[in-house]
């Protein structure tokens, strides 16, 4: 294990990694948070088996991360946590839960429908620069040269 050997900064590459891995499994219980963002919609699990999808990327995100984190090693940037070190960040991650759950008791819906956002069209030169537009153009070429080379006309 990586016990006997010597890594210089080994303490600060393991505080990184924990806050790294409970920083993912705050994103991973806030996901699951905000399945419900109803006035009174407390029970967050309700209906959580509905969607297979959703399970899914779960359940990948936290296979992954568990890996990146007891294999990723230095192209990653970590080292392997003990199982204590492992269920302390799931701890610290799962507050995500009582944290929404004081959010919606706290916080009442009327203050977010109060918010008006104008929404604008882009002019032209705003248009020309946008991300999304670079991306379908991008997907536009890409489309245009399948064709061709499927057809074999240019």
């Amino acid at each position: 294990m990586v016990d006997n050997v010597v890594i210089p900064n080994k303490d600060k590459i393991e505080h990184f990694t924990i806050l790294f891995h409970t920083f993912v499994f705050m994103q991973v219980f806030n996901e699951i948070n905000s399945r419900k963002l109803g006035e009174k919609e407390y029970n967050i699990f309700n209906g959580f088996f509905n969607n297979y999808l959703f399970i899914v990327i779960i359940v990948m995100t936290i296979v992954v991360q568990c890996l990146m984190v007891q294999y990723g090693g230095q192209p990653m940037r970590t080292l392997p946590l003990k199982w204590e070190q492992h269920a302390m960040c799931i701890g610290i991650g799962a507050f995500s839960f009582i944290q929404g759950i004081i959010v919606k008791a706290l916080l009442p819906v009327s203050l977010f429908t109060r918010i008006h956002m104008k929404e604008l069209a882009m002019s032209e030169e705003q248009e020309k620069y946008a991300y999304t537009t670079t991306f379908r153009k991008s997907f536009r070429q890409s489309q245009k040269k399948s064709v061709t080379n499927k057809t074999g006309i240019q």
